[in-house]
């Protein structure tokens, strides 16, 4: 994580709840799950509460195949389009950018495919903040990417 951002990787047992959730997704796959938050506090809601807090979400999973990370992508990109995720180039082998915006916050979340690999990172906090971009969020899925 950039300096800047000011995130630390929380090991908690909220962020562990939400790894439970994330394994759920990708059936048949392995995954990795990693919370970043302010200082290391628990994670919050992303768009709501009092106080925003930026935040960045890294999840991947191991595939047993590359076909079977692609039947995952897809099924998983087909629904988040319902709700205005968009394609994007030049991250793995194809990639969805879905935000979401509130009066305080802005989120976005970048999910891909590379070759047997299923990621996503999510990018979140106060709506005035700069550097939660989805140039940011490109940013870091890029360098999730070449790190695999």
């Amino acid at each position: 994580m950039p300096a800047v951002l000011q995130l630390q990787q929380d090991h908690g047992s909220d962020a562990q709840n939400l790894a439970k959730v994330f394994n759920r997704t990708y059936p048949g796959c392995t995954g990795h799950y990693a919370v970043f938050t302010l200082k290391g506090r628990a994670p919050s809601p992303v768009l709501t509460g009092k106080t925003i807090y930026p935040e960045a979400f890294s999840e991947s999973a191991n595939c047993p195949s590359a076909d079977k990370a692609h039947s995952v992508f897809v099924t998983v990109s087909q629904k988040v389009k319902t709700f205005g995720a968009t394609t994007i180039a030049g991250i793995g082998d194809g990639a969805v950018l879905a935000t979401s915006h509130s009066k305080t916050a802005n989120s976005y979340v970048i999910f891909w495919q590379d070759g047997a690999v299923l990621a996503s990172l999510q990018l979140s906090g106060p709506a005035g903040d700069t550097h939660i971009s989805v140039a940011e969020t490109k940013l870091l899925a890029r360098r999730q990417v070449a790190r695999a």
